[in-house]
């Protein structure tokens, strides 16, 4: 378990390295993967929101890195919660998120991270 959470070289690289890859992605957002047409006026239509690949998503710090940046890149803010066992990796990566927000001039509110391990923030979160 400690070994997954260490932020070595290498893991701070590779998370570097997945940021660069969702940054130069093309803009997911508005492409549309199926039109039809049906009775009604509108036309319904299937478009991309965001999809990434989930296989090397082992180490909480990348699925921290990744889910800030994937939201970053399709348009939407992130509010991150790691788990208890990960709550200091994801907050050294979070704080290096939001630096590289404020260098970029972007809101920093873009990627947040809850700062509680407890559980029960999620249902809250939902449920306001």
């Amino acid at each position: 378990m400690l070994d997954r959470l260490r932020l070595d070289p290498a893991r701070i690289e590779a998370m570097a390295a997945g940021v660069e890859k969702i940054a130069s992605l093309p803009d997911p957002i508005g492409t549309v993967l199926a039109e039809w047409s049906g009775p009604t006026p509108q036309d319904p239509a299937r478009a991309r929101t965001a999809r990434r690949d989930r296989h090397h998503l082992r180490e909480p710090s990348h699925v921290t890195c990744d889910a800030g940046a994937l939201c970053l890149k399709s348009g939407n803010a992130a509010i991150l919660r790691g788990g208890s066992e990960s709550h200091h990796s994801s907050t050294a990566i979070h704080a290096c998120l939001v630096d590289g927000l404020r260098a970029a001039g972007l809101p920093e509110a873009c990627i947040q991270l809850v700062p509680t391990t407890d559980r029960a923030a999620v249902g809250y979160m939902l449920a306001a």
